[in-house]
């Protein structure tokens, strides 16, 4: 532990507000998803209450993206504290509403023991796969002192 005053420990403890800016430039040899293709990778991140997602800026066919994306949050210090970062491959199955829920468009063989089975075994496969996630706790490096030079 680094020595600190009182009155220095009184400060860092009152609360701050700060704003985080996370800039993701690329990945490298993301984990293959998907058993055709390469991953179509986009980010997910974050803070506190506040979820912020990229699948708009997906990069598809690619293992090694480049994100080049930049996220921004306000929040207090000390306060919410753990920035969750996710790196998740596009599930490219297409879907589309229809006055029964969601039909998956492609053919798949299951044993459904009525249609409400059946949308929920659509809305499963739908969803998107987790290749990777990373949590920064962002209050360890604020009180860090060689993080407040």
């Amino acid at each position: 532990m680094w020595p600190i005053r009182d009155q220095q420990f009184a400060e860092l403890l009152r609360p701050q507000s700060v704003v985080v800016r996370l800039y993701v430039l690329e990945g490298n040899t993301l984990a293959k998803q998907d058993s055709r293709s390469p991953s179509d990778a986009f980010l997910v991140v974050s803070l506190g209450d506040r979820t912020e997602s990229r699948e708009d800026n997906r990069i598809e066919d690619n293992n090694d993206p480049k994100f080049c994306e930049m996220f921004e949050f306000e929040t207090v210090m000390p306060g919410d504290s753990k920035l969750k970062i996710d790196v998740v491959d596009y599930d490219g199955w297409t879907a589309t509403k229809s006055g029964f829920g969601f039909v998956r468009m492609t053919l798949f063989v299951c044993a459904v023991a009525s249609l409400a089975d059946l949308t929920s075994v659509a809305i499963q496969n739908l969803s998107n796969d987790l290749i990777g996630s990373t949590t920064i706790d962002l209050e360890q490096r604020f009180f860090n002192p060689d993080w407040r030079r």
